[in-house]
């Protein structure tokens, strides 16, 4: 107890000159109720009493109130919670907290933080019927004390905040350079492989255009299997080998021009679900001179949101006038989705009326072009790749034949494909660089493409694991959503699943096409709940691509190497041929000749198949051979820890694991032969140092040659493909990713010798948070809200009005939902310095997730903004 004076022992009587005759004592309140706001001292009771003189009898449940402090941001906060009277309205209860808080204001002096409300007899109670203060307060801090009504608090009461950084006048981009030499520090660019050093073998290179591939390898190896469908039984339902490809692009084409009545330049709309009828339908475009725009099939569930998409991108038009240029000529597509497209549900979304000519293609007759359409130069359009980002915004860009040979041609050197390779894709095929490995990349380098539609994995979580165990495919690649749904759903059944047979060693990269930071704990998830089937420790990697380059890096792991058994004496003739044709494509496929074992002495022969390699005549008895090469397989994918609050002036500081406020960022990959990659500042343009982060610029051959359109803001796009450097090398034509990240030297070093640069991406430019004049990732605030409540499923942040709006995903029991409201809030404060506006509680599946496993932020803020969410709860704070 505080005592003013000590109460005298019975019989004493103490010196009168140091106390007065009559000695009182004053009970101030308990020591564990005294807190500390600022630099001044409160206690719980006097907090207590001011609350109750609040319309106590009207409100309050028999006066049960408890008072307490956290501390929050290095400081403690003020948290009233009371139970309230059952027959109290929700109007009731917002009146009587909105007058407590000002009494306790203008009699105290001070703010409370939270102020809850639980429903009456559910305060845990101390052994002598009173609260039980200290149970209370744990509650709260764990998420379980299920208020009924919370008001938070943070703008008025959480005084110690850091001061918001002032911007100052930006150093000019000379200047920087100068610094950065002066510091000892390289100008962050780094590039892959010089395309023209690299001798290969590579016969498609020979041909400009993808349909004269096609039309080659149809006439020299017909029969060579490119294509495999996968049902969610994990049937195959469709094939395709060259010769069987060519002749249906060659229906499809003759169908365009004699039905659809097209001329050469025209666009195509393809409306297809994921298969072989939509490459079919894409090289029948190009086999008539059309350009093919590959569109997602509205969802029959859900035609209301779906249907207008499929419209806008039919009807889109590049700007200009707008009689120079007409919108898609045509719409190729299947039965059912022409009996969708045309029915009264349809019609009650769109204007079915204006849809172009619908040709289905599921019955065409067998009919072939007079001649295949062969373009004037390869710099003519090639076909168009929409994609809605994440920020909403939905774009077309540009890809010349030039482009799309480039880039075939790239991902054929990093991946090392050839005719003997079979790989496993489980992505959308729809845009991006899932649209090149389902349409392009087959045809190009000949290697067997196993397709597991996405979709499929709905009825079936284990169908994409169990093809590649199946096929043993070496190169897999999937998506984020993909490997999440993996994940949490066949978390239990690794056992089951190895009862099955199912076997991962054979993989050796795992790469996870995505458009964003590397999710590290997803990916390492993965790595160590697969293990078990045998998946390799290292074999999951990530790919970096954007609307203006879809494949800028391609992380591929480990050295290639193989064992082969060679019989029978092959010097019988001047020529030899290799001993299978797997071999012959194999050697083939290798960039870089492989280090033959030496048997002996034996005379160099030239081998009489299509391989064009030299043999060596091999004595008459069977050998074991091991062929080992050095290809692109690179370092393992590094990570490194850096300061967040540097990262937040876009600054790059490395530190120690485990260190504060560090963040965790894993290398995005490997950067792709002919790819020159340089940081640049967001607003002056100049070359950027190693310690700097920016805006990450490209230069390829595969770069797209521009936007065909952009549905808003067109202006702030005008330059994202013909960017130049202020200062530097200012002749290199750059495009613009709209992501920020910085490169780092490793001191690993690559299949060269040289030390590896490591590419490591932050986050997208459009979607940062300028906050109190710093610079916020979204994936970094929302990554803290999902730590602080096990019922948190996911979580998004967007800005409105300046306020910071953090909407949750509640993945459990309604009376949980308010528990989150303090805790979210506590947790931005701690960790990021920022006062969270508005929290948002709603339903599992609400935040809107793109096809690649991305969030639309963008989207959620406008459904937030038209009252769209159905929220479980909204939680202003003051």
């Amino acid at each position: 107890m505080v005592l003013a004076h000590p109460a005298p022992a019975h019989g004493w009587n103490p010196d009168p000159h140091h106390f007065p005759q009559d000695n009182l004592v004053f009970i101030v309140g308990k020591l564990d109720g005294l807190m500390v706001t600022g630099v001044r001292r409160h206690n719980a009771d006097d907090v207590v009493a001011t609350a109750l003189a609040v319309e106590p009898m009207k409100f309050v449940y028999r006066g049960r109130i408890a008072v307490f402090s956290v501390t929050v941001l290095h400081d403690d906060r003020i948290v009233l919670v009371a139970e309230q009277r059952p027959d109290a309205s929700e109007e009731d209860s917002f009146q009587w907290m909105s007058r407590v808080l000002q009494a306790i204001d203008s009699i105290h002096q001070v703010g409370v933080y939270c102020l809850a409300l639980v429903p009456a007899n559910t305060l845990p109670k101390a052994p002598l019927g009173g609260i039980h203060i200290s149970e209370t307060k744990q509650r709260f801090l764990e998420g379980t004390l299920h208020p009924c009504n919370v008001l938070m608090c943070p703008h008025t009461c959480v005084t110690n905040l850091p001061k918001p950084r002032q911007k100052q006048p930006e150093v000019g981009p000379a200047s920087m350079i100068v610094g950065n030499l002066v510091a000892g520090k390289r100008i962050a660019q780094a590039s892959g492989r010089e395309l023209a050093h690299l001798e290969d073998s590579d016969q498609a290179r020979k041909f400009l255009f993808l349909a004269d591939v096609l039309q080659w390898r149809a006439h020299t190896t017909p029969d060579h299997p490119l294509f495999l469908l996968l049902n969610a039984k994990g049937t195959v339902t469709s094939t395709a080998t060259c010769v069987q490809l060519h002749k249906r692009a060659e229906r499809v084409a003759a169908a365009l021009m004699e039905k659809g009545r097209l001329s050469v330049g025209d666009h195509v709309a393809l409306v297809y679900p994921p298969g072989v009828d939509l490459i079919a339908a894409f090289y029948g475009c190009l086999y008539c001179g059309c350009v093919p725009v590959t569109v997602r099939p509205p969802h029959p569930q859900n035609l209301g949101t779906t249907l207008p998409t499929v419209k806008m991108i039919v009807e889109v038009r590049p700007p200009g006038p707008r009689d120079r240029v007409s919108k898609s000529a045509c719409v190729l597509t299947t039965q059912a989705v022409t009996r969708l497209l045309r029915s009264k549900e349809a019609a009650a979304a769109v204007d079915i009326r204006t849809w172009p000519t619908i040709l289905d293609t599921d019955d065409i007759p067998k009919k072939k072009v007079a001649s295949i359409f062969r373009p004037p130069s390869p710099d003519v359009l090639a076909y168009l790749d929409f994609s809605v980002s994440t920020t909403g915004i939905l774009a077309g860009v540009k890809m010349s034949h030039a482009a799309t040979s480039a880039l075939c041609r790239s991902i054929k050197l990093q991946c090392e494909l050839y005719p003997s390779r079979q790989i496993a894709i489980c992505l959308d095929p729809y845009c991006g660089l899932g649209f090149a490995l389902w349409c392009l990349c087959s045809v190009y380098s000949g290697h067997q493409s196993v397709l597991v539609p996405p979709l499929e994995l709905e009825s079936n979580v284990s169908l994409w694991l169990s093809a590649v165990s199946q096929y043993k495919a070496r190169v897999t690649f999937c998506s984020y959503s993909v490997m999440e749904m993996c994940t949490k759903g066949l978390g239990a059944q690794t056992g089951v699943l190895r009862m099955k047979g199912v076997n991962l060693s054979c993989v050796r990269t795992c790469m996870v096409v995505a458009e964003e930071r590397p999710r590290i704990a997803l990916t390492q998830s993965f790595s160590k709940l697969f293990k078990d089937l045998g998946l390799p420790a290292r074999a999951v990697s990530t790919t970096f691509g954007c609307r203006v380059n879809v494949a800028i890096c391609l992380q591929v792991s480990g050295s290639a190497h193989a064992l082969f058994t060679m019989t029978g004496p092959l010097a019988t003739r001047a020529s030899a041929p290799c001993h299978t044709a797997e071999e012959a494509d194999w050697l083939q496929g290798a960039e870089l000749l492989p280090s033959w074992v030496s048997l002996g002495a034996r005379e160099e022969l030239p081998c009489s198949c299509a391989c064009g390699n030299k043999m060596k005549a091999r004595p008459p008895t069977e050998v074991p051979l091991l062929l080992s090469f050095q290809g692109t397989a690179g370092p393992d994918p590094t990570t490194v820890y850096v300061d967040m609050r540097a990262l937040r002036h876009d600054r790059v500081r490395l530190v120690e694991r485990g260190s504060p406020h560090s963040l965790p960022l894993m290398e995005s990959g490997k950067i792709l032969p002919g790819v020159k990659v340089i940081i640049a500042h967001t607003e002056t343009k100049g070359p950027l140092g190693d310690s700097h982060l920016g805006e990450i610029w490209v230069s390829s051959p595969h770069n797209a040659t521009g936007y065909y359109t952009v549905y808003g803001e067109e202006a702030l796009h005008a330059d994202h493909f013909s960017a130049r450097l202020s200062f530097g090398d200012t002749q290199t034509i750059w495009a613009r990713t709209g992501y920020l990240g910085f490169l780092r030297r490793t001191e690993l070093t690559d299949a060269s010798g040289g030390r590896h640069d490591a590419l490591y991406v932050v986050g997208s430019l459009d979607e940062t948070l300028e906050l109190r004049g710093m610079r916020y990732h979204p994936i970094d605030i929302e990554t803290s809200v999902i730590r602080a409540h096990r019922s948190i499923a996911e979580c998004a942040v967007f800005t409105w009005t300046n306020l910071l709006v953090v909407v949750v995903e509640l993945d459990g029991l309604e009376q949980d939902a308010l528990d989150l409201v303090a805790l979210v809030t506590n947790v931005v404060l701690e960790e990021h310095y920022l006062v969270v506006g508005v929290v948002v509680i709603v339903d599992p599946g609400v935040i809107p997730i793109n096809s690649r496993g991305e969030k639309q932020r963008m989207h959620l803020r406008d459904g937030f903004l038209a009252d769209q969410l159905d929220p479980i709860y909204v939680a202003y704070n003051m």
